[in-house]
């Protein structure tokens, strides 16, 4: 199987909208968590929630932008869309071992196999296309 017939726009675009869309659902079920967390009492795990519901809104505008901009099928907007997507990574990196450090990850393989992946197979996507000009 060639790199030709593995990288293509569809998929990369699906997996975009598909992490966009975990993301942003990801958004009111972490306020809420956290609004029970408060009226608990536990005001370190509620902060740790809404912390975690602008990081994962800010991962879900990347993955969107991104998507949007890699539409385009130019060399600049693969590049700057493949920049948005690294950055949005390396925030779900640094969360999940911020996580993983102070214990409060409880499936940390999950988190690598299931959404890594689909960022890594866009940012190759965008880093190879950006290489050459779409026709």
């Amino acid at each position: 199987m060639s790199t030709q017939s593995f990288f293509r726009w569809r998929p990369v675009s699906v997996v975009l909208i598909l992490l966009s869309i975990v993301y942003a659902v990801s958004i009111p079920l972490n306020l809420w968590l956290g609004n029970v967390d408060s009226q608990r009492g536990n005001q370190q795990l509620s902060h740790v929630l809404y912390w975690a519901a602008f990081w994962n809104a800010v991962v879900a505008i990347l993955c969107f932008v991104s998507q949007r901009m890699m539409r385009r099928q130019t060399r600049t907007f693969f590049l700057a869309g493949g920049c948005a997507l690294s950055v949005a990574f390396l925030i779900v990196i640094r969360t999940w071992v911020a996580g993983l450090r102070q214990g409060r990850n409880p499936f940390p393989v999950m988190e690598a196999v299931l959404i890594w992946p689909p960022f890594l197979y866009a940012i190759f996507y965008a880093l190879r296309e950006s290489k050459h000009e779409a026709a």
